[in-house]
């Protein structure tokens, strides 16, 4: 995979700006998607700034092929940062 190391590199510094997002926190929203105008999927929006980092994280470990570490990451991020 030529962009692993890069993939892998973009990960470890959006971790960073996850530390540092959940540092200025104050609130800790019920998920990450928070309802937008309308119906559907297409209509919702992230409750916050850190839900788009988490996603993001994700989908650099994805890229890299990480991805088992992406999930559970992912999941157990969700679960400690969310009611």
């Amino acid at each position: 995979l030529p962009f692993k190391a890069e993939y892998l590199k973009q990960a470890e510094a959006t971790q960073q700006e996850i530390q540092r997002e959940v540092k200025k926190r104050r609130t800790r929203p019920q998920a990450i998607l928070g309802k937008g105008f309308g119906g559907g999927f297409a209509n919702l929006n992230f409750s916050d700034q850190l839900g788009q980092l988490l996603v993001e994280r994700t989908l650099y470990l994805l890229y890299a092929r990480e991805d088992q570490k992406a999930w559970e990451t992912f999941s157990r991020d969700v679960a400690r940062y969310s009611i």
